[in-house]
């Protein structure tokens, strides 16, 4: 579970580094665009309703992202980018305006982030990403991977991901239909 391989792609001061991890880790399911054929003009609620427990992401041992590191690093954050394919609610798989597929998008690393971060616990962050040891699917609507968060919410998900050794679902995550009605 740790990061393999660490390559950076200049000598002088790195402005990019691709690493390798070996890990339990999840990758799209096989069959996953038979599930989503013909979802293009679904509401949010027929989205949702879609057969999220059936998904079976398919268990992989190796992942590899890119950190792009700016002039202005550390101070602003790096952009990081997935290069393996990855099932994860917090890592963009299909392109969207503005974003490539495969950018990490989590609080630490967005909105989140602090110059003073270490870099190890940085890297770490990336590694427990990428083993489902960190997640947050706190509202499936504006992730940059809805299905995989919706899956990440099913009870079939949540046991896949506690075998994988990560966390449950924080406790203040509910479905919307779940949420309590106010008086």
């Amino acid at each position: 579970r740790a990061v393999e391989r660490v390559r950076a792609h200049t000598r002088v001061r790195p402005h990019r580094l691709t690493c390798e991890l070996k890990g339990q880790c999840l990758a799209p399911p096989e069959d996953f665009d038979d599930v989503l054929a013909g979802t293009e003009n679904l509401t949010a609620a027929g989205f949702r309703a879609l057969p999220w427990e059936r998904l079976n992401p398919v268990r992989i041992k190796f992942h590899r992202f890119t950190m792009h590191l700016s002039a202005m690093f550390p101070v602003v954050a790096p952009y990081v980018v997935w290069n393996t394919p990855v099932f994860h609610p917090n890592i963009c798989r299909l392109p969207q305006p503005g974003v490539r597929p495969g950018t990490v998008c989590l609080g630490p690393l967005m909105d989140g982030y602090r110059p003073d971060l270490d870099f190890g616990c940085l890297c770490q962050l990336l590694v427990d990403i990428g083993t489902y040891r960190n997640y947050d699917v706190v509202d499936a609507s504006t992730f940059p991977d809805p299905p995989a968060a919706l899956w990440a919410r099913t009870d079939s998900g949540q046991r896949v991901i506690l075998s994988l050794g990560g966390p449950p679902m924080r406790p203040s995550t509910q479905r919307e239909d779940e949420k309590p009605v106010a008086p």
